[in-house]
């Protein structure tokens, strides 16, 4: 069975990855690999906030409509350098 470490490394190596971050929820990074200068650190304190965010945004849009709402607790999130 792959680690969490072997899964973050796989994902690291994909085109156009810039960073593979794995955090807890109270923000702390459990693993991660970046390039291009993206600060692991920063990313995973943002995470747990965009997340809560993004789930709100969910069941608003759920309770707003009679269509399905899509909700996840996992997040993907691709910066670009500025």
């Amino acid at each position: 069975m792959a680690t969490i470490r072997d899964v973050v490394e796989a994902l690291s190596r994909r085109t156009g990855v810039d960073a593979v971050v794995v955090v807890g929820r109270d923000g702390l990074p459990i693993d991660s690999r970046t390039a291009n200068g993206v600060d692991a650190e920063n990313v995973a304190a943002l995470l747990p906030s965009v997340i809560n965010h993004m789930a709100q945004l969910a069941t608003q849009g759920a309770e707003a409509s009679s269509a399905p709402a899509c909700s996840s607790s996992d997040a993907v999130w691709r910066s670009s350098p500025s």
